[in-house]
């Protein structure tokens, strides 16, 4: 009898341990949803890219200020016990040249081979593998795989002005805390032409070069538009019977002469231009 239950216990640890190591559902209990494929990497694929990118998707939403959208991403790893994987998790993509990515090489990873992480639909995650073709003379026989399971992301749905805040700080340089969101100040003009009032406002941004933008929300389809000169200031000034008053001061940075010119803006091959008065 003795020997029974200390089989019945092992048993019931061992299965309440491989449940340790599966996704729970809001009750606790195991979830056998269907798993969503994020980035495989198999064998000899390792050699031709010294970083793997890819930007989350969830369940064919695409990146949105009106929402937050987290999701638990599984990695696995496989294979060479020698092979060491490494994950970087990026708000931005970055740019597709080694030269450029290469800082990830002195990054720390924010996982190694295999765990999971929650990520934010829109960011970026980066895989590498120690073993590439610059590194070794044989091919690796190892993989790996992330991915998530279905109808398991927590999506938090924002206010327009928690939406409108959030776009508008995340290309700022000068951040404003939560409760601040409120007092954003900003003017509402029809720009996108559809009848619906945009919020528009300016945006300071950079660094070294800092500079002037103006920024163009469409609230109906949240959507945001930035008019950036590079060398030119655009600030938004004010509203005249419906139309946004923006003034451009420039060039910067150069020795010329700055000069203040007074228009509006409007949306051209969906880009914001500034249309100086005539």
């Amino acid at each position: 009898m003795k020997r029974l239950l200390s089989l019945l216990t092992v048993v019931v640890f061992a299965i309440g341990l491989s449940g340790c190591f599966q996704p729970l559902d809001k009750d606790g209990m195991v979830f056998g949803g269907k798993k969503v494929d994020v980035l495989s990497i198999e064998n000899e694929d390792v050699f031709d890219e010294e970083y793997y990118g890819i930007q989350l998707k969830y369940d064919g939403r695409e990146p949105s200020y009106a929402e937050k959208i987290t999701v638990t991403v599984y990695f696995e790893s496989k294979g060479d016990p020698g092979t060491d994987w490494e994950v970087f998790v990026t708000e931005h993509k970055l740019p597709e040249f080694k030269d450029d990515v290469s800082y990830l090489s002195h990054a720390e990873p924010d996982l190694y081979n295999e765990g999971n992480m929650e990520i934010v639909l829109g960011q970026w995650i980066y895989v590498h593998c120690t073993c590439n073709a610059e590194t070794s003379e044989a091919p690796s026989k190892g993989s790996f795989k992330s991915y998530y399971y279905a109808d398991t992301g927590n999506v938090i749905t924002y206010s327009p002005d928690e939406e409108f805040y959030r776009y508008v700080m995340s290309g700022s340089m000068f951040q404003m805390s939560d409760d601040k969101f409120l007092e954003l100040p900003y003017y509402s003009a029809d720009i996108t032409g559809d009848g619906v009032e945009d919020r528009c406002t300016s945006r300071t941004t950079g660094s070294g070069m800092v500079r002037t933008q103006c920024l163009v929300y469409d609230m109906q389809n949240h959507k945001g538009y930035c008019l950036d000169g590079f060398n030119y200031d655009y600030y938004v000034v004010g509203v005249e019977n419906g139309r946004l008053i923006v003034e451009e001061r420039g060039p910067n940075g150069y020795g010329d002469p700055t000069t203040r010119v007074t228009g509006t803006v409007e949306i051209a091959e969906d880009k914001l231009v500034f249309v100086p008065d005539t």
